[in-house]
C-alpha cells in the first residue's frame, strides 16, 4: 500500500485547461494556460508536486504554486470574472500526482461556466497570475473577499 501511495498516480478527470488572464505570461495564452515547455495544458499532463517554500512544503502544478481561497464554500468556487483573471482556476484533467501528493485527495468541482476545476481535499485550486515559476508570492493575501493561501500536503492552508 505504501509503495502504491509513493508511486506516481495518473488521474484522468476530464479535459485540462488553465484559464489565463494576462497575455505575455509564459504559461498563459489564448485563454489556455501553457504547461511546461510552452505546450497547452489541454494536450499535456499537469504534474503536481510538493516543493519547499517559506511556508513549508506546498503544492505546485508544473512549477507554479497552488492556492486555496477561503471565500469558497465547500467544494464550490466563488472566484469568477476579475477574480478568476487574477487567480486562474486549475481546470480538471490529466494530472500526475508526484511523490508525497495524496492522489486520493484529488477531485473536481463544476464552475459557474460549466467547466471542471481540480480540487484537493475538497477545495478548489488556483494559481496567482503574477507568481513566477517556483515561487509562492501571495500566501495569506486578502483579495476578492477572502484569503488566498498556499496548499499543504494535507490539503490545509500553509
Amino acid at each position: 500500500m505504501k509503495a502504491k501511495q509513493s508511486a506516481v498516480a495518473l488521474i484522468a478527470i476530464g479535459g485540462l485547461a488553465l484559464t489565463g488572464a494576462a497575455s505575455g505570461d509564459d504559461w498563459r495564452g489564448d485563454g489556455v494556460a501553457r504547461a511546461a515547455g510552452g505546450q497547452t495544458a489541454s494536450t499535456h499532463e499537469i504534474k503536481l508536486k510538493l516543493k519547499r517554500s517559506p511556508y513549508g512544503k506546498v503544492l505546485f502544478a508544473n512549477g507554479f504554486a497552488l492556492y486555496l481561497f477561503t471565500a469558497d464554500g465547500g467544494s464550490g468556487s466563488v472566484c469568477n470574472g476579475e477574480c478568476a483573471e487574477a487567480w486562474p482556476p486549475l481546470k480538471a484533467g490529466m494530472v500526475v500526482a508526484g511523490t508525497g501528493v495524496r492522489s486520493q485527495l484529488l477531485g473536481k468541482t463544476t464552475r459557474d461556466d460549466g467547466s471542471a476545476q481540480l480540487t484537493y481535499a475538497g477545495k478548489p485550486l488556483y494559481f496567482y497570475v503574477h507568481d513566477p515559476r517556483g515561487e509562492v508570492y501571495c500566501n495569506d493575501v486578502f483579495e476578492f473577499g477572502g484569503d488566498w493561501v498556499a496548499v499543504k500536503r494535507s490539503g490545509k492552508p500553509a
